[in-house]
């Protein structure tokens, strides 16, 4: 079995490409993409797993930023993929501004850390 995972007409290219490929693949699955309150609820779990909350500016800026990703979304749109990116920024700007001030909560993410 092999699977092949992208965008559909990337997909449809790489199968044209070849002609014995277009026989050997002839099974489809399409995928939606996530909607934005879908990918505000990933960000969310992720920030679950490792134990962070969200203070409620930086939870606004949050569904804010993701919403306009969502809605803007091009032929680069990474879907869960950039929601994942989003979040690693989001933890590295936290600890740079957390080693600025020793002080603040090491759980809490500030709408500074977007």
């Amino acid at each position: 079995m092999v699977i092949v995972a992208g965008y559909n007409e990337l997909i449809q290219e790489f199968i044209n490409s070849n002609p014995g490929l277009k026989s050997r693949f002839n099974k489809y699955i399409n995928v939606p993409d996530y909607s934005a309150s879908e990918l505000v609820e990933m960000f969310i779990s992720m920030c679950n797993e490792y134990q962070y909350k969200l203070s409620h500016e930086a939870d606004e800026v949050m569904k804010e930023k993701i919403h306009i990703l969502e809605s803007n979304k091009d032929s680069n749109f990474a879907n869960a993929c950039d929601v994942r990116n989003l979040f690693e920024t989001v933890i590295t700007n936290q600890a740079t501004r957390l080693a600025m001030n020793p002080d603040a909560d090491i759980m809490t993410i500030t709408k500074e850390d977007f």
